[in-house]
């Protein structure tokens, strides 16, 4: 999957493999090795539809900016597709095992919170 196609989605700032700061922002930790990658699309549909304004940044795995953000958040993936959802510097909320059934409403439901926070 091309990252790159992601940096285009409606109204909404995306970052890849940046090695920025992150105030605010939805994270996701991209695995291209394994199958839970698809979770970045069904994240960026469910951010275009709920309109949520906040930008995404999405580390590949194998690259030096996903250890980066790991290290810093004190988190460790799992090559789940992992989600981290932060707000003033802190993570908020995160997804770390997608609800496979349902993964958009799982999305969705944390979504909401995250934009009334």
């Amino acid at each position: 999957m091309n990252l790159e196609k992601f940096r285009a989605l409606d109204d909404h700032n995306v970052f890849i493999n940046a090695m920025d700061d992150i105030l605010e922002g939805i994270v996701f930790l991209y695995p291209p090795w394994s199958i839970d990658q698809r979770y970045l699309k069904v994240l960026s549909d469910c951010i275009k539809a709920e309109k949520v304004n906040y930008p995404l940044y999405i580390y590949d795995l194998e690259h030096p900016s996903a250890l980066a953000f790991q290290k810093k958040y004190y988190v460790l993936s799992q090559g789940k597709g992992e989600v981290y959802f932060i707000k003033k510097g802190q993570i908020l909320f995160r997804i770390e095992e997608h609800n496979k059934e349902h993964p958009e409403a799982q999305i969705n439901k944390v979504l909401a919170a995250y934009k009334i926070k």
